[in-house]
């Protein structure tokens, strides 16, 4: 069997802040998108993940994914134990049943 080793060294790294420019990048227009990515990470850490989001993704947030006979529950998300919801649920292993 062969066997290969292979190695990555990473050095001088660039300070935090520093960013090597082109002569055609917009200094900035991407100092205002940093800052725009800045407070939505600022957002996201002190309402959550799901604070912000595009507005254009607001009917695929509002609206069911399927209609008519496929706009059906499942069971297993219908009994919910105390603590769960909808997107959280509780690492409770499910006895009984065949894997």
């Amino acid at each position: 069997m062969t066997y290969r080793a292979i190695g990555v060294v990473l050095a001088k790294r660039p300070k935090e802040g520093s960013a090597q420019l082109d002569l055609f990048d917009e200094v900035v227009r991407t100092e205002r998108v940093r800052r725009i990515y800045d407070a939505v990470d600022a957002l996201s850490e002190k309402f959550g993940k799901h604070t912000v989001y595009l507005v254009t993704s607001l009917k695929a947030l509002t609206t069911p994914s399927h209609s008519g006979d496929r706009n059906v529950v499942a069971v297993r998300q219908q009994d919910l134990f105390r603590g769960e919801t909808k997107r959280k649920r509780l690492a409770v292993p499910m006895l009984g049943e065949a894997s």
